[in-house]
């Protein structure tokens, strides 16, 4: 059974997870296990598997909306003057 200390803490670290990738586009799973170790260090004792579930299912989130893009939205949203 979760408690509420659990829910916090793996939201807080897929929403940050799910920013951290739109932002820098480093590694969702990077930025998840980051923002888990200070809750370890902070003294949280969650169990790692259910982190791991919940940052497979964050990542599913944000997949499923990637490839639901069509190659217009892609070409619009696109910045070349960059490359």
């Amino acid at each position: 059974m979760s408690t509420n200390i659990d829910v916090l803490v793996l939201a807080l670290a897929a929403v940050l997870g799910n920013v951290g990738v739109a932002l820098t586009g480093l590694g969702m799973a990077i930025i998840f296990i980051f923002v888990w170790q200070i809750a370890i260090v902070c003294g949280y004792d969650g169990d790692f598997k259910y982190a791991i579930f919940i940052q497979a299912l964050a990542l599913l989130s944000i997949q499923v909306r990637w490839e639901t893009l069509t190659r217009d939205e892609i070409m619009s949203k696109s910045v070349f003057s960059l490359l």
